[in-house]
């Protein structure tokens, strides 16, 4: 029998860090899933909690270029090296040690939800990780779109 909801949620999901400044600050997710912990939603019997995987290039290529990919591998690896030409490095953008990994971390949560949904494995998905930048194909462009 389906879920009722399959909702996205890990701790690791508060590696996306902006920075302290900034403010889609990673404490935004971890108020959010306290609240719903102290509220009991997470304990509900149709809720579903789960975790994602970081998405594969393969993946990440079906919307971005892999140059782009490249570019926040780059930059996750050594952050003082984001290549703003990418949009990244900026101040709607910073670059942070990870960003690749918790940005496709982000991806999958959404991906399969939307399949989980789409197969008739829960009637509804919940990802309040995502929806952190709004990416184009070859850059990012900031969070507010």
């Amino acid at each position: 029998m389906p879920s009722l909801a399959r909702v996205v949620w890990d701790p690791c999901f508060t590696k996306y860090d902006f920075g302290p400044s900034h403010p889609m600050a990673p404490i935004r997710l971890d108020l959010t899933a306290r609240l719903c912990e102290a509220l009991g939603v997470f304990d509900n019997p149709g809720v579903e909690v789960v975790g994602a995987e970081p998405a594969s290039d393969e993946v990440l290529a079906t919307v971005h270029t892999p140059e782009y990919i490249a570019a926040v591998r780059a930059a996750s690896d050594n952050p003082a090296v984001a290549d703003e030409r990418f949009g990244l490095g900026t101040d709607d953008d910073p670059a942070f040690p990870g960003i690749h990994e918790a940005s496709a971390r982000v991806v999958t949560g959404t991906l399969e939800s939307c399949r989980a949904v789409w197969q008739g494995e829960t009637e509804h998905g919940v990802n309040f990780c995502g929806g952190l930048h709004h990416a184009m194909p070859a850059s990012a462009s900031g969070f507010w779109g």
